[in-house]
């Protein structure tokens, strides 16, 4: 975020559109769950939708409010740096 910030002509729409469209996948229940049992890492869904989250210039760039199912209230936003 921080280095796409630094570009004159960056589109946050289109960065966060990107982010869901790189961890979309389409796979049937069955894989979905030996992934779960196998894999270490957070099922795609998860990674798709969470970390966008916990950052302002998602809320901002999409007008998130306290209705939509993607809302997460500031005080449980994840800050790392």
């Amino acid at each position: 975020m921080t280095a796409a910030q630094k570009e004159a002509d960056v589109d946050l729409a289109a960065f966060f559109s990107q982010w869901g469209k790189i961890w979309r996948m389409k796979a049937s229940r069955e894989f979905q769950q030996m992934l779960l049992s196998m894999d270490v890492h957070a099922p795609a869904k998860l990674r798709a939708n969470i970390p966008p989250t916990n950052l302002e210039e998602f809320y901002q760039t999409f007008d998130v409010s306290e209705e939509d199912g993607m809302y997460r209230a500031p005080e449980k936003r994840v800050k790392i740096w």
